[in-house]
This record gives C-alpha cells, structure tokens and sequence, in this order.
C-alpha cells in the first residue's frame, strides 16, 4: 500500500545534500530543473519528460554545446504485455487519488496533470 508520508526527497536527499527541491516550485510545463546547494548540484527531469526535454536538460546542466544525446532502451513499447498492461489495467481509485494526492505528487505536477493522470489510470 501507498505511504504517503513516504518522500525519498524529504528524507534521503535533503539530510545528505542540503537539497530542498520543495523549496522553489517546479516548472511543470519545462519537466525539468536544477537545484545546488554548497558542492552538491542534482537535475531533476520527470520520467516521462525524459524523451521531450532529457536531452537538452542535459546538455544545459553538464554545459555542453548542444544537447546530450540520450538513448531509448527498455522501454517496454512493442511488448505486448506491456501493451496489454497499459491498455488494460486499472488500480483502485482511491490508491490512485491517495498517490496523486501526496505532497510529491502535488509539488512536481499541476492539477490538470494529476487529473489525466488519475483518469487514465481508473477509467
């Protein structure tokens, strides 16, 4: 079951880096930003942003002339078990609002976001 007082960022990177990513909002509609504090400096880049901005959030935070390629493994397309997962498989509705609902969750998507999301996964 989902544990929303569960926050890898709060608990794990913070103590360690100084690193508050709830500090400042997250740019949602980029899908991806920098944080830096003392000697330490993390890229964040929502999973399914990766493919549309990964490239270019890369190369911005390594200072690179242009974007940083990157490559497109394992991404389950094709499989049709995967397929068939993704076209079929709906969770509990109230998981789903529980999860969409967390302070992860509400940080770094907006509220039409959270909403696809929750009707895509219970419709």
């Amino acid at each position: 079951h989902f544990n929303r007082s569960e926050d890898w960022f709060r608990d794990e990177l913070l103590p360690v880096t100084g690193l508050d990513v709830y500090s400042q909002s997250f740019p949602t509609d980029r899908g991806y930003a920098d944080y830096s504090s003392g000697r330490f400096r993390i890229l964040i880049i929502r999973q399914e942003d990766v493919r549309r901005v990964g490239a270019e959030a890369l190369g911005q935070f390594f200072d690179l002339d242009g974007p940083c390629p990157i490559l497109d493994r394992n991404t389950g397309e094709g499989d049709p078990v995967y397929e068939r997962f993704r076209r079929e498989w709906r969770f509990p509705s109230d998981l789903v609002e529980e999860t969409y609902e967390s302070p992860m969750a509400t940080h770094f998507y907006d509220d039409e976001e959270r909403a696809a999301m929750t009707r895509r996964w219970t419709e």
